[in-house]
């Protein structure tokens, strides 16, 4: 039912409610090599995908990135951090974030496992699901595999909303781990 709900949905929304420009950063993912929209629409993916190649294997070094300090890739400090990464860390740094993310979503399923109730174990499985698609999302944007959305990349981006609301997780996720382990 849900499945037919969305199927229903999305052309209705495509043609009624999603303006232009919408439309045009969904399909702007997809047609990268036209010039024109490597200009416009496709621009800050196209400048952060090439940040990204730039630091190869090791990097530029940290804050000696010559595509962030010229300001080529647009909202470094929040959406285009993976970016921003991996000119300066390179491949190595990137590998590095994404495992570092990887190691926090198994202790998230860890204290998951371990909860002593099912509030506790369904809260978990909320911040796993937030951070999981924050991250993916994020990620795939930088790498030019999905349209730019605004998601930020949880514990590296710059965004005094999605800190707060990350670390309040952690907060939450300590408080569930203390109480599991009693």
């Amino acid at each position: 039912l849900l499945g037919a709900l969305v199927a229903v949905s999305v052309p209705v929304l495509w043609k009624f409610v999603l303006s232009e420009y919408q439309i045009k950063r969904f399909t702007s993912v997809y047609n990268l090599d036209d010039p024109s929209i490597r200009l416009n629409e496709g621009y800050q993916q196209v400048q952060g995908r090439i940040s990204i190649g730039s630091g190869q294997l090791t990097g530029k070094g940290l804050f000696n990135g010559p595509r962030v300090e010229t300001n080529l890739v647009t909202f470094q400090h929040s959406d285009f951090i993976f970016s921003v990464a991996g000119e300066e860390l390179g491949f190595i740094g990137c590998t590095a974030i994404i495992v570092l993310l990887l190691l926090y979503l198994l202790r998230v399923l860890y204290i998951a496992s371990k909860a002593r109730d099912d509030l506790g174990r369904c809260m978990c499985f909320g911040f796993f699901g937030l951070i999981a698609l924050q991250s993916v999302s994020n990620i795939g944007m930088c790498l030019t595999l999905l349209p730019v959305m605004g998601v930020t990349l949880p514990f590296f981006s710059a965004g005094g909303t999605s800190i707060s609301i990350t670390m309040a997780a952690i907060g939450i996720l300590l408080n569930i781990s203390r109480e599991s382990a009693i």
